[in-house]
């Protein structure tokens, strides 16, 4: 069995399209956890409209920690539900990621085919409305071992060992074992643990979907972090502000991606601290995005 689980905050106020992310996990996952954290502005409710009598999908309420910077609220967050799941395999998702129907039949069968992997890396990519910037691997497939829980700020799941588990025998020569792998691994051929896996579509990730929720969600995000350079893109008197409100006149929302995604670059360009890479643009049309997303290009809001 597979257990897909996630979380979400005020999705509806920051622009994730959570509703079509768990409608997306429900072909590869037998059953699905949704985590809603006590949201002000209906995201929870819309939970219940979409999925009330879905019996796959189980929806609880944890309410999120303070800040901790480096996302950890998230991160503690997701980890709640993580230590709840007994099905073999977990899936972890984020709220603004689509995962095209194509995978799933792969996926499945992962696993089996690979049975002495244990965590399985799967191909991202990275929008800004119709504007792809980003590709990059992310291990959300994996076995269900007290070693594996999230990382960071929820970008991946990986090994994560305390002191106590040193004393564990069985732990002890599990570590030093996978060491010895690592050390030996370019003169000899052997499995490590880990499997990074092409799909025949990567995971579509939607950092940015809908310009009217956008710098609310960099204002979580700065929260989330305790990251200056989200505040400063989150600030009343900021450029980014001038480009919501020139979207505000014109309606255009392709260019506004354009042009934030090129704010973005400046920002690191600039020295800014940012936890993503903006190395490239491309313009993708409609017809290339999952089908979920389709109703949802061009929107200024989010609206389940």
């Amino acid at each position: 069995m597979i257990a897909g689980f996630t979380v979400v905050r005020n999705g509806i106020e920051n622009g994730y399209p959570f509703i079509e992310a768990v409608r997306s996990a429900l072909p590869l996952c037998d059953e699905v956890h949704v985590s809603e954290g006590f949201s002000t502005d209906g995201s929870f409710e819309a939970l219940q409209r979409a999925f009330g009598g879905e019996p796959k999908v189980h929806l609880r309420r944890d309410a999120w920690g303070p800040q901790g910077g480096e996302g950890a609220p998230i991160r503690d967050a997701l980890n709640r539900v993580r230590w709840d799941l007994r099905p073999e395999i977990l899936f972890q998702f984020d709220a603004n990621e689509i995962l095209p129907p194509e995978d799933v039949p792969i996926l499945r069968e992962l696993p089996e085919l690979y049975p002495r992997r244990e965590i399985f890396a799967l191909p991202y990519r990275q929008f800004m409305g119709r504007y792809w910037f980003n590709e990059e691997f992310r291990f959300r497939l994996v076995r269900n071992l007290p070693t594996v829980q999230v990382l960071w700020d929820g970008w991946t799941l990986g090994f994560h060992l305390r002191p106590t588990d040193l004393l564990r025998p069985k732990q002890f020569w599990r570590i030093a074992g996978r060491t010895a792998l690592a050390v030996l691994q370019d003169r000899v051929k052997v499995d490590l643990p880990e499997q990074y896996e092409y799909l025949p579509r990567p995971i579509y990730r939607y950092y940015g979907l809908f310009p009217e929720c956008f710098f609310g969600k960099m204002q979580t995000k700065a929260w989330l972090q305790d990251n200056p350079s989200y505040r400063a893109l989150a600030g009343e008197d900021s450029e980014a502000q001038r480009l919501i409100a020139q979207y505000r006149l014109d309606h255009d929302y392709d260019t506004f991606w354009r042009s934030t995604l090129d704010l973005h670059r400046r920002t690191l360009a600039r020295g800014g601290r940012m936890n993503k890479e903006f190395p490239f643009s491309r313009f993708i049309g409609d017809a290339d995005h999952p089908a979920l997303v389709h109703p949802l290009l061009g929107l200024p809001r989010y609206s389940p």
